[in-house]
């Protein structure tokens, strides 16, 4: 793990599963994020690496078997009363596994978002810090560190670092 990553606890992970120009969200049941729409993910079991996570994940949120999943990096948040991380990872599949309109599952409700739609600066109703890590690391395979920084929930600043590897 990278010195940047160990800056502290990172105890989730999230995909963003792309497919053309559509990524697949789910809008969140509970909090943290509650009626937001957000990548798939969620806690690190125990004895799991977070690759063996993501996998886990979305496969019991959207019912996918991700074949490969490519490490985007990390992104870390701090606030007022702590601090937190994920992992994220990025994945992307065929058009053809894209299926038209809403799923209601126990999560939250998953649908296929345009790209351009999530982060469009005016969408309120995407977790705020996606548009500032997702469209760089689409872009760039390169694994990177970005650590945004709270006040009363709303992010104030979102910097980003090189991840480095051992």
């Amino acid at each position: 793990m990278s010195r940047a990553a160990a800056l502290c606890d990172l105890r989730y992970t999230i995909c963003f599963v792309t497919s053309g120009e559509y990524v697949l969200m789910l809008n969140r049941r509970r909090a943290p994020n509650m009626g937001l729409w957000n990548g798939l993910g969620g806690k690190i079991e125990p004895g799991e690496t977070p690759t063996e996570s993501i996998l886990r994940e979305v496969r019991e949120e959207a019912g996918l078997v991700l074949p490969d999943v490519v490490y985007g990096g990390v992104v870390t948040w701090q606030w007022e009363g702590g601090a937190g991380g994920m992992h994220v990872f990025l994945a992307s599949v065929p058009p053809k596994t894209i299926v038209q309109g809403v799923r209601d599952t126990p999560e939250g409700i998953l649908a296929w978002q345009p790209l351009a739609w999530v982060l469009d600066p005016a969408n309120r109703g995407v977790v705020s810090n996606i548009r500032h890590f997702l469209p760089v690391m689409l872009r760039d395979p390169r694994p990177r560190r970005f650590a945004c920084l709270y006040d009363q929930e709303r992010l104030v600043s979102v910097e980003q670092f090189p991840l480095e590897t051992r």
